[in-house]
Protein backbone atom coordinates (compact mmCIF):
# COMPACT_ATOMS: atom_id res chain seq x y z
CA UNK A 1 0.00 0.00 0.00
CA UNK A 2 2.79 2.40 0.92
CA UNK A 3 4.63 1.60 -2.30
CA UNK A 4 1.50 2.42 -4.31
CA UNK A 5 1.06 5.72 -2.47
CA UNK A 6 4.72 6.55 -3.08
CA UNK A 7 4.30 5.84 -6.79
CA UNK A 8 1.22 8.04 -6.95
CA UNK A 9 3.00 10.88 -5.14
CA UNK A 10 6.00 10.56 -7.47
CA UNK A 11 3.75 10.59 -10.52
CA UNK A 12 1.92 13.68 -9.24
CA UNK A 13 5.21 15.43 -8.50
CA UNK A 14 6.42 14.69 -12.04
CA UNK A 15 3.21 16.07 -13.54
CA UNK A 16 3.43 19.19 -11.37
CA UNK A 17 7.02 19.67 -12.46
CA UNK A 18 6.01 19.49 -16.11
CA UNK A 19 3.15 21.90 -15.52
CA UNK A 20 5.46 24.34 -13.73
CA UNK A 21 7.88 24.29 -16.66
CA UNK A 22 5.07 24.90 -19.16
CA UNK A 23 3.65 27.78 -17.11
CA UNK A 24 7.09 29.32 -16.67
CA UNK A 25 7.54 29.34 -20.44
CA UNK A 26 4.29 31.26 -20.99
CA UNK A 27 4.93 34.46 -22.89
CA UNK A 28 2.28 36.70 -21.33
CA UNK A 29 -0.78 36.82 -19.08
CA UNK A 30 -3.24 35.56 -21.71
CA UNK A 31 -0.90 32.75 -22.69
CA UNK A 32 -0.52 31.76 -19.03
CA UNK A 33 -4.29 31.40 -18.65
CA UNK A 34 -4.45 29.14 -21.70
CA UNK A 35 -1.49 27.00 -20.66
CA UNK A 36 -3.02 26.62 -17.18
CA UNK A 37 -6.19 25.07 -18.62
CA UNK A 38 -4.18 22.77 -20.91
CA UNK A 39 -1.97 21.60 -18.05
CA UNK A 40 -4.91 21.14 -15.68
CA UNK A 41 -6.39 18.33 -17.76
CA UNK A 42 -2.97 16.64 -17.76
CA UNK A 43 -2.34 16.95 -14.03
CA UNK A 44 -5.83 16.24 -12.64
CA UNK A 45 -6.92 12.63 -13.24
CA UNK A 46 -10.03 12.14 -15.41
CA UNK A 47 -10.38 15.84 -16.22
CA UNK A 48 -11.55 16.15 -19.82
CA UNK A 49 -12.03 19.90 -20.14
CA UNK A 50 -10.99 22.96 -18.12
CA UNK A 51 -11.51 26.70 -17.98
CA UNK A 52 -10.34 29.76 -16.07
CA UNK A 53 -12.98 32.26 -15.03
CA UNK A 54 -12.81 35.68 -13.40
CA UNK A 55 -15.70 36.81 -11.21
CA UNK A 56 -16.06 40.50 -10.32
CA UNK A 57 -17.60 42.13 -7.25
CA UNK A 58 -20.90 42.74 -9.07
CA UNK A 59 -21.39 39.03 -9.74
CA UNK A 60 -20.32 39.06 -13.36
CA UNK A 61 -18.29 36.08 -14.56
CA UNK A 62 -16.07 35.91 -17.63
CA UNK A 63 -14.31 32.87 -19.09
CA UNK A 64 -10.80 34.04 -20.00
CA UNK A 65 -9.40 30.70 -21.19
CA UNK A 66 -10.67 27.19 -21.96
CA UNK A 67 -9.36 23.97 -23.45
CA UNK A 68 -10.05 22.89 -27.01
CA UNK A 69 -12.64 20.43 -25.73
CA UNK A 70 -15.71 22.74 -25.62
CA UNK A 71 -17.31 21.17 -22.55
CA UNK A 72 -15.83 23.71 -20.11
CA UNK A 73 -16.65 26.79 -22.18
CA UNK A 74 -20.21 25.55 -22.75
CA UNK A 75 -20.64 24.67 -19.08
CA UNK A 76 -19.37 28.09 -17.99
CA UNK A 77 -21.81 29.83 -20.32
CA UNK A 78 -24.74 27.71 -19.13
CA UNK A 79 -23.96 28.65 -15.52
CA UNK A 80 -23.58 32.32 -16.37
CA UNK A 81 -26.96 32.41 -18.13
CA UNK A 82 -28.73 30.70 -15.21
CA UNK A 83 -26.86 32.47 -12.43
CA UNK A 84 -25.99 29.24 -10.63
CA UNK A 85 -23.55 26.35 -10.68
CA UNK A 86 -20.37 25.03 -9.08
CA UNK A 87 -18.12 27.62 -10.74
CA UNK A 88 -20.24 30.56 -9.56
CA UNK A 89 -20.66 29.28 -6.01
CA UNK A 90 -16.96 28.46 -5.69
CA UNK A 91 -16.17 32.07 -6.62
CA UNK A 92 -18.80 33.51 -4.29
CA UNK A 93 -17.90 31.31 -1.34
CA UNK A 94 -14.14 31.27 -2.02
CA UNK A 95 -13.86 27.52 -1.62
CA UNK A 96 -13.58 24.27 -3.56
CA UNK A 97 -16.83 22.75 -4.79
CA UNK A 98 -17.25 19.21 -6.10
CA UNK A 99 -20.10 17.31 -7.68
CA UNK A 100 -20.02 13.83 -9.13
CA UNK A 101 -23.40 14.08 -10.86
CA UNK A 102 -24.41 17.67 -11.44
CA UNK A 103 -27.69 16.89 -13.14
CA UNK A 104 -28.90 15.16 -9.94
CA UNK A 105 -27.38 17.70 -7.54
CA UNK A 106 -30.11 19.60 -5.64
CA UNK A 107 -27.86 22.66 -5.25
CA UNK A 108 -28.14 23.57 -8.93
CA UNK A 109 -31.37 22.23 -10.40
CA UNK A 110 -31.68 24.74 -13.26
CA UNK A 111 -28.08 24.35 -14.32
CA UNK A 112 -28.20 20.58 -13.78
CA UNK A 113 -30.75 20.17 -16.54
CA UNK A 114 -28.65 22.22 -18.94
CA UNK A 115 -25.52 20.33 -17.94
CA UNK A 116 -27.19 17.03 -18.79
CA UNK A 117 -27.92 18.28 -22.30
CA UNK A 118 -24.30 19.32 -22.71
CA UNK A 119 -22.99 16.00 -21.44
CA UNK A 120 -21.47 17.39 -18.24
CA UNK A 121 -21.57 14.95 -15.33
CA UNK A 122 -18.75 15.75 -12.89
CA UNK A 123 -17.39 19.17 -12.01
CA UNK A 124 -14.70 20.48 -9.70
CA UNK A 125 -14.28 24.23 -9.10
CA UNK A 126 -11.22 25.53 -7.26
CA UNK A 127 -10.28 29.09 -6.39
CA UNK A 128 -6.91 30.08 -7.82
CA UNK A 129 -6.59 33.46 -6.12
CA UNK A 130 -8.62 36.54 -5.27
CA UNK A 131 -7.96 40.27 -5.15
CA UNK A 132 -10.00 43.15 -3.84
CA UNK A 133 -11.72 43.41 -7.22
CA UNK A 134 -12.00 39.89 -8.60
CA UNK A 135 -11.69 36.16 -8.02
CA UNK A 136 -9.98 33.77 -10.40
CA UNK A 137 -11.20 30.18 -10.53
CA UNK A 138 -10.14 26.91 -12.17
CA UNK A 139 -13.06 24.79 -13.40
CA UNK A 140 -12.70 21.12 -14.32
CA UNK A 141 -15.29 19.12 -16.25
CA UNK A 142 -15.81 15.44 -17.04
CA UNK A 143 -18.46 13.39 -18.80
CA UNK A 144 -17.87 10.55 -16.30
CA UNK A 145 -19.73 10.27 -12.97
CA UNK A 146 -17.66 10.74 -9.81
CA UNK A 147 -14.63 11.68 -11.89
CA UNK A 148 -13.03 13.97 -9.34
CA UNK A 149 -13.84 12.21 -6.08
CA UNK A 150 -10.15 11.44 -5.52
CA UNK A 151 -8.72 14.44 -7.34
CA UNK A 152 -9.42 17.40 -5.06
CA UNK A 153 -5.91 17.41 -3.59
CA UNK A 154 -4.26 17.34 -7.02
CA UNK A 155 -6.53 20.12 -8.30
CA UNK A 156 -5.84 22.36 -5.31
CA UNK A 157 -2.08 21.79 -5.61
CA UNK A 158 -2.24 22.70 -9.28
CA UNK A 159 -4.33 25.79 -8.49
CA UNK A 160 -1.60 26.94 -6.09
CA UNK A 161 0.99 26.45 -8.81
CA UNK A 162 -1.15 28.33 -11.32
CA UNK A 163 -1.65 31.18 -8.82
CA UNK A 164 2.11 31.71 -8.62
CA UNK A 165 2.47 31.68 -12.41
CA UNK A 166 -0.49 34.01 -12.94
CA UNK A 167 0.71 36.34 -10.21
CA UNK A 168 4.09 36.59 -11.94
CA UNK A 169 2.44 37.12 -15.33
CA UNK A 170 0.28 39.90 -13.88
CA UNK A 171 3.34 41.58 -12.33
CA UNK A 172 5.17 41.46 -15.66
CA UNK A 173 2.12 42.86 -17.47
CA UNK A 174 1.80 45.70 -14.94
CA UNK A 175 5.50 46.50 -15.29
CA UNK A 176 5.23 46.49 -19.09
CA UNK A 177 2.23 48.83 -18.88
CA UNK A 178 4.11 51.17 -16.56
CA UNK A 179 7.17 51.26 -18.80
CA UNK A 180 5.00 51.79 -21.87
CA UNK A 181 3.16 54.67 -20.16
CA UNK A 182 6.45 56.29 -19.16
CA UNK A 183 7.73 56.06 -22.72
CA UNK A 184 4.56 57.57 -24.19
CA UNK A 185 4.49 60.43 -21.67
CA UNK A 186 8.14 61.15 -22.47
CA UNK A 187 7.32 61.34 -26.19
CA UNK A 188 4.38 63.66 -25.48
CA UNK A 189 6.58 65.97 -23.39
CA UNK A 190 9.01 66.19 -26.32
CA UNK A 191 6.18 67.13 -28.67
CA UNK A 192 4.88 69.85 -26.33
CA UNK A 193 8.39 71.28 -25.80
CA UNK A 194 8.97 71.56 -29.52
CA UNK A 195 5.50 72.84 -30.35
CA UNK A 196 5.27 75.53 -27.65
CA UNK A 197 8.96 76.21 -26.96
CA UNK A 198 8.71 75.09 -23.33
CA UNK A 199 11.25 73.50 -21.03
CA UNK A 200 10.71 69.95 -19.71
CA UNK A 201 9.05 71.01 -16.46
CA UNK A 202 6.70 73.42 -18.23
CA UNK A 203 5.80 70.77 -20.81
CA UNK A 204 5.01 68.23 -18.08
CA UNK A 205 2.87 70.80 -16.24
CA UNK A 206 1.03 71.48 -19.50
CA UNK A 207 0.20 67.76 -19.86
CA UNK A 208 -0.93 67.52 -16.24
CA UNK A 209 -3.29 70.47 -16.71
CA UNK A 210 -4.59 69.00 -19.98
CA UNK A 211 -5.21 65.69 -18.21
CA UNK A 212 -7.14 67.40 -15.42
CA UNK A 213 -9.18 69.64 -17.73
CA UNK A 214 -10.17 66.74 -20.01
CA UNK A 215 -10.67 64.30 -17.11
CA UNK A 216 -8.45 61.79 -18.88
CA UNK A 217 -5.54 59.75 -17.59
CA UNK A 218 -2.09 61.10 -18.40
CA UNK A 219 -1.35 58.06 -20.56
CA UNK A 220 -4.44 58.69 -22.70
CA UNK A 221 -3.52 62.36 -23.12
CA UNK A 222 -0.03 61.32 -24.17
CA UNK A 223 -1.38 58.79 -26.68
CA UNK A 224 -3.63 61.44 -28.22
CA UNK A 225 -0.71 63.85 -28.41
CA UNK A 226 1.49 61.27 -30.16
CA UNK A 227 -1.13 59.97 -32.61
CA UNK A 228 -4.08 62.39 -32.77
CA UNK A 229 -5.57 60.80 -35.90
CA UNK A 230 -5.90 57.43 -34.16
CA UNK A 231 -8.11 58.95 -31.47
CA UNK A 232 -10.28 61.22 -33.62
CA UNK A 233 -13.80 60.10 -34.61
CA UNK A 234 -14.12 58.51 -38.04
Amino acid sequence: MQDEEDRQQSALAALMGGAAHALEASANRRDTYTVATEQAVIVVPRAQSASITIADLDGGVQTVAATADPLAAQGDEAQRLRGEGPCLDAARQRRTLLTGDVKADPRWTAYGAAAAELGVTSQLAVQVFSTGRSRVGLNLYSRQPGAFDASVHAAELFASLAAIALGFANSVADLDDALDSRSQIGQAIGIVRERYQLDEHEAFTFLVRLSQDSNKRMRVVAQEMIAPDANSPK
